[in-house]
């Protein structure tokens, strides 16, 4: 795909997703529907919101208890905040990360923010995208 060097470096893959909006011509209706369109490698990692190395502080307690879970993703794949990643897997193919009692379906991630990395020439080698789970995982 891009190398010997990259595929050392990036032991993940992940798939983007895009959606597609369509209208009912009878209805007025607008649908949006979320399609896989592209598959890259990355190294994914986890973030500890807060900063803390407890792994348990993505939980919040208000009225609805809520579990956030936010990634960083480095890859030579640019991608822009209208699109979204899931299915990150490993090299073997087994899914990092799953809904919580979904039974092997994959996370989806909407992007938050995409950074370019630079090298000490000026050119950017690669890219820093910082995702957060979907709350809705019907691919709404």
């Amino acid at each position: 795909m891009y190398g010997c060097l990259t595929s050392a470096k990036y032991h993940s893959y992940a798939d983007v997703m895009e959606v597609v909006v369509t209208q009912n011509p009878a209805t007025k209706e607008i649908s949006r529907t979320w399609t896989v369109t592209d598959t890259f490698m990355c190294d994914a990692q986890s973030i500890k919101s807060e900063g803390a190395s407890d792994t348990a502080n993505n939980k919040k307690f208000n009225k609805e208890y809520s579990e956030e879970q936010r990634i960083k993703v480095l890859s030579k794949k640019k991608l822009n905040k209208r699109q979204r990643i899931t299915n990150l897997t490993d090299k073997d193919g087994k899914t990092i990360w799953a809904v919580p009692g979904i039974s092997g379906e994959p996370s989806i991630f909407e992007i938050a923010s995409v950074s370019p990395l630079f090298d000490m020439f000026g050119n950017v080698i690669e890219y820093e995208i910082m995702a957060k789970e979907v709350f809705t995982q019907n691919g709404e």
